[in-house]
């Protein structure tokens, strides 16, 4: 084969992988910024740095209703309000600390998705007892002004939403690594705390 024929085969073969990878990244933003508007799911998280895990519960109705729960704290944000403290001892928050927690919820969404790099769309896997379309990718971003960069890799299901991720990231020189699951339930409800 000469370098006149090569040449122009290896520059359609060049184009061809990089589109594909344009538009599996396009598939993944697509998935990540339709978080936005999810039905009502469920999540429980379990983040590692160091020597100390963390375990977190919630609720989200997005864009404004949120319930996340640990040990040592409980957070309840819905259109009447935000109201943060230990589980079951809760104070309201200001009323313009609802504006501004949509706001960095909103924002920190936005900045996710267009912070994703290097994707890689890995076809339909077995993982953790169900069948999952997989895609790995790098998160390179900065929200509230702290570089974030991180590994992530990401499993949905038949509707494109995410129902598994695991994040192995840095974030101000401290590594950790959470593993997420969410599971979408149209019964989920949040009320203001009582």
């Amino acid at each position: 084969m000469t370098i006149r024929v090569a040449a122009p085969a290896l520059l359609f073969s060049i184009l061809a992988a990089t589109a594909a990878q344009a538009d599996c990244k396009s598939e993944v933003q697509s998935i990540m910024q339709g978080m936005e508007s999810s039905p009502p799911y469920r999540v429980e998280i379990e983040m590692t740095s160091g020597d100390t895990t963390s375990k977190m519960q919630g609720e989200a109705i997005l864009p404004g209703s949120v319930h996340m729960t640990s040990d040592q704290m409980e957070m309840v944000m819905t259109s009447n309000g935000v109201w943060m403290g230990k589980p079951g001892k809760m104070q309201k928050s200001p009323p313009e600390m609802a504006e501004q927690m949509k706001g960095m919820i909103k924002q920190g969404m936005n900045m996710g998705v267009s912070g994703i790099e290097a994707t890689e769309c890995l076809g339909v896997i077995e993982f953790e007892g169900g069948t999952y379309e997989q895609f790995k990718y790098k998160l390179n971003t900065t929200f509230m002004g702290i570089a974030t960069k991180a590994s992530v890799e990401l499993y949905v299901n038949e509707d494109k939403r995410p129902v598994w991720m695991i994040i192995d990231g840095e974030a101000m020189g401290t590594k950790s690594l959470t593993k997420q699951h969410i599971t979408y339930d149209d019964s989920v409800t949040i009320t203001d705390p009582k």
